[in-house]
């Protein structure tokens, strides 16, 4: 058992290990942009399949001859939120460690609260490049594969909520 920090010894075929971080303009500037393309390429299914439906699910319009009052439904909104929230979070983690796993990693799961992050990781286990791939990318794959059918279903709730977690 070890009793120092840091790395496990390098296996034979592998590089010294060295310290990662993700640059924080970088991971901007491809997320913003990425983030307002699905946001209004999914908005354009939602739009187009479900129609005025789908502001119906969430806001109540009384039109009388004096004026016009729209009510925003906060449970119907709030509901469709949370339900997005869990499952991109939640469900994304689990993807990453199912895929982890498959490749024989042992997963640990967690909470980094200062950082207000969850996280899949494979502490002290070297990754390959090969592996880190499919790890990386399963979560983004499989809910979009899964979510954008949802947007089809005819419930405007389900298909707002899949909007969300698309």
């Amino acid at each position: 058992r070890r009793t120092t920090p840091g790395p496990p010894p390098t296996p034979t075929g592998y590089e010294e290990p060295y310290l990662f971080e993700y640059s924080t303009i970088i991971l901007l500037a491809l997320s913003v942009p990425i983030g307002l393309l699905a946001f209004a390429g999914f908005g354009w299914i939602l739009w187009e399949v479900q129609g005025s439906e789908v502001f119906s699910a969430v806001f109540d319009v009384t039109e009388t001859t004096e004026a016009i009052t729209i009510a925003l439904d906060l449970v119907a909104v709030l509901v469709p939120f949370a339900v997005a929230l869990v499952v991109v979070v939640v469900v994304h983690e689990l993807i990453h460690g199912a895929v982890m796993r498959y490749y024989g990693k042992d997963v640990t799961y967690g909470v980094a609260p200062a950082m207000g992050a969850f996280y899949t990781a494979a502490f002290g286990q070297f990754q390959a490049v090969e592996e880190l791939v499919p790890i990386a990318i399963a979560p983004l794959l499989v809910i979009t594969v899964v979510g954008t059918p949802l947007l089809f279903v005819p419930v405007p709730l389900v298909a707002l909520t899949a909007y969300l977690v698309v």
